[in-house]
């Protein structure tokens, strides 16, 4: 991010038709395991025997879902964690996952794990459809970035926000890098992605809500801290994002990061961690990188301390 232009810069380095089946399935599979209760006398096969009844369901539910392969694996274990604690051998963990696309981003860990999995029982139930969508000011429906983040929930949300707050984006080709300066979002060549979008997007959020780092704050470590966590949130939300839309079929490179917190993250769940746990590894590697020079901005190769300590010394 070049000091002319404001301090954000970005670092360098299922369809609404098939719920009523996916509820259907739930609903049947929860409805088998509840007439087991109370038979616990008949041991492990009782388990063993609704498992295997529900986790078929569960394939055949991912192949009319089209789920990606990858997860089928996560949703039967989550069954069978589901049932065990229904007849009564055991506690299910609410975090159960294979990495950061199965589990929530930092803004709602506390959502259940079948918000995630089948987009159901969340907290703010998802209802958006792509048609009602607002575009912000410089994007088009048909441009490819824009039907990506229609794509997901999460995308269409931005796109949304951006709008309702009049945040207008710019896709410069003479541009470096990309970064939110206040008033715009810039997205430089290289960078005219959806994922670096929900990042600089995350910026606009926090100026619009007032968290952002106040760069006349006396306190300069304070200043440069805030700021420097800031760019670790959207990056995270970047990383997040990413492997969203890649569920959803999309062509997208690893983001800035990414590699990190997904070793981070598959650490903690071989270590016995939690999901929550998990996840907060994966923020913390993603943090390190910023605060030990294993990131820099796009527009000047600076060390994000570096970079928010010399802004803040240009004011003062």
């Amino acid at each position: 991010m070049g000091p002319a232009v404001g301090p954000w810069a970005q670092v360098c380095g299922s369809g609404n038709a098939y719920r009523v089946t996916t509820m259907s399935i739930w609903t049947s599979l929860r409805g088998r395991a509840a007439r087991w209760r109370g038979r616990t006398a008949a041991g492990a096969g009782t388990v063993e025997y609704v498992a295997a009844i529900a986790i078929a369901a569960i394939i055949i539910g991912a192949v009319v879902l089209g789920v990606n392969n990858a997860k089928v694996e996560v949703y039967s274990a989550r069954v069978l964690c589901l049932i065990q604690s229904v007849v009564g051998s055991g506690q299910c963990d609410e975090a159960i996952g294979d990495g950061p696309g199965s589990g929530y981003g930092p803004d709602d860990v506390n959502e259940p794990w079948y918000c995630e999995v089948f987009g159901i029982g969340c907290s703010d139930q998802p209802t958006t459809d792509p048609d009602d969508v607002d575009i912000p000011d410089g994007l088009d429906r048909n441009d490819p970035i824009v039907q990506m983040m229609l794509s997901t929930e999460r995308g269409r949300q931005v796109l949304q926000w951006l709008s309702d707050n009049d945040i207008p984006i710019v896709i410069d080709p003479g541009a470096t890098g990309a970064y939110w300066n206040q008033s715009e979002i810039v997205l430089g060549p290289g960078y005219d992605n959806a994922a670096v979008l929900v990042h600089e997007a995350n910026h606009a959020r926090y100026t619009v809500e007032g968290r952002h780092a106040d760069v006349s704050n006396p306190d300069r470590d304070a200043y440069v801290h805030g700021a420097v966590d800031e760019e670790v949130d959207g990056t995270v939300q970047q990383i997040l994002s990413a492997q969203e839309f890649r569920n959803g079929g999309a062509q997208l490179g690893s983001q800035p990061g990414e590699p990190e917190y997904n070793a981070a993250y598959q650490q903690a769940i071989r270590n016995g961690e939690s999901q929550a746990q998990a996840q907060q590894a994966g923020y913390q590697a993603v943090s390190d990188l910023f605060y030990h020079g294993g990131m820099v901005t796009s527009t000047n190769g600076q060390a994000y301390p570096d970079y928010y300590g010399s802004y803040w010394d240009s004011e003062h």
